[in-house]
């Protein structure tokens, strides 16, 4: 059984995240021989990929009975379940939580605290779909004496769209994890300087133009083989049961989520520096399927590297080629190596693929509905949720749960040309695309 994510824990694996993949590298990551220099991970060259497993690519998929229960003490509540067609989200910053996790802390995308130096949210859609691919700034260097395995994948998220069929018909939900727009956040004008600002208000919002709160529920029916555009999504009325264009007094909604998420920053010094932002969201918490090679990074060159310390030429690099390098004046600072370890055999490369497959069967619950005979549409849409937002709700405050989702870790490496290895991620709201093999 999974151990329990500890809310101590989450918290200070969040803080210890959000230092390590800022300026300040050194406090509370795992110890190495000297301190790193400034932003090693400028170089990190990981591909994410995100997809749903191929058992849960069902139409028509039929709820099924189910009981929700974590441990044999906890709350529980038996209702109907029921596989998403399809999961979209946007994810600000994936983070790996290790089985120490005060120190075994990496993150995958968004530099730790979901902002880049310049001030907009990295990240993009991700289409469980369509297997689309990220390339993330990870820092796997900073528990390269650590090893650790990999027990929890934490997803900060903007926004979480699910698509689903129930008696015969096609729906769509939506549930934005942030304020909606932005800009009209009061923390965002105290926080940033005004050239960040700036940045902020074209780059930070997804669904520009709604003006949605963190929380609410929207649905949308959509045109047979089409999906919705966000503009066709409404509101759902709790009090009259209908869907609404415009935010009713009573809109049903995440209320933990809108109860728990208080937004926060220290400003940078300057406008070349980072702000320490958190967008005070309920983060996802995915547990990952065993069994998991261990993997890791190293600096591949320079004072601060484990394996290769004090080396003038990285790792794998012939010296003709980083002479070239040098010759013409590119970038030459350290970047990573990755390792996967499986046993006693290590592979290494300068490229890391990482494959993350969703098990989405029955990620789907339907509160208050026990038989879809009896249920109207309106009493779904009344009820439908996630199990990870109906235990959140269920749970007192203070008690934490196991996460209901679950996810395969695939990793490999491969050698990237220098060219690839020095690319930085393309900013703003668009996933790069992996190079072609």
């Amino acid at each position: 059984m999974l151990k329990r994510i500890r809310k101590i824990r989450i918290l200070s694996s969040a803080l210890t995240a959000s230092l390590c993949g800022a300026l300040i590298l050194g406090l509370g990551c795992a110890k190495r021989k000297k301190d790193l220099p400034i932003g090693p991970d400028r170089y990190a060259n990981t591909y994410v990929t995100m997809q749903a497993k191929s058992s849960v690519q069902i139409a028509d998929a039929e709820p099924q009975s189910c009981h929700l229960q974590d441990t044999p003490d906890g709350p529980a509540a038996d209702g109907l379940c029921l596989t998403p067609t399809n999961l979209e989200l946007w994810a600000s910053e994936l983070t790996l939580l290790g089985n120490n996790r005060l120190a075994a802390v990496s993150h995958l995308l968004g530099n730790g605290n979901g902002l880049s130096n310049t001030g907009y949210l990295d990240g993009a859609a991700f289409d469980l779909a369509s297997a689309a691919t990220l390339k993330g700034q990870d820092n796997l260097y900073s528990v390269y004496s650590l090893k650790p395995d990999w027990e929890t994948l934490k997803i900060d998220i903007v926004y979480l769209r699910l698509s689903f069929s129930v008696k015969g018909e096609s729906w769509e939900m939506l549930i934005p994890y942030g304020n909606q727009p932005l800009e009209k956040q009061a923390w965002v004008e105290s926080c940033f300087t005004p050239a960040t600002r700036e940045l902020i208000h074209l780059r930070a919002n997804p669904l520009s133009g709604l003006k949605l709160q963190r929380g609410d529920y929207l649905f949308c029916k959509p045109a047979a083989g089409a999906t919705c555009a966000f503009s066709e999504f409404q509101w759902f009325d709790k009090t009259t049961k209908t869907l609404s264009s415009k935010r009713p007094d009573s809109p049903r909604s995440f209320d933990y989520l809108r109860a728990n998420s208080n937004a926060s920053c220290l400003s940078p010094e300057s406008d070349s520096a980072a702000a320490s932002v958190s967008m005070g969201s309920v983060p996802l918490f995915v547990a990952i399927n065993k069994p998991l090679p261990k993997f890791y990074a190293d600096l591949s060159h320079g004072d601060a590297s484990q394996a290769n310390q004090g080396g003038k030429i990285p790792a794998g690099v012939s010296r003709d080629d980083w002479q070239a390098q040098l010759d013409a004046k590119r970038p030459n600072d350290p970047h990573l190596i990755y390792f996967i370890q499986k046993g006693e055999s290590v592979e290494s490369g300068s490229q890391l693929n990482l494959k993350l497959a969703f098990e989405l069967t029955n990620y789907l619950y339907l509160d208050k509905v026990s038989s879809l005979d009896s249920a109207s549409i309106e009493d779904i849409l009344a009820g439908i949720t996630t199990k990870d937002i109906f235990f959140r709700e269920l749970t007192p405050v203070g008690r934490d749960f196991l996460p209901f989702l679950r996810v395969d870790v695939i990793p490999s490496v491969s050698t990237a040309p220098l060219s690839e290895v020095y690319r930085r991620p393309e900013a703003g709201t668009k996933a790069t695309p992996a190079p072609k093999s």
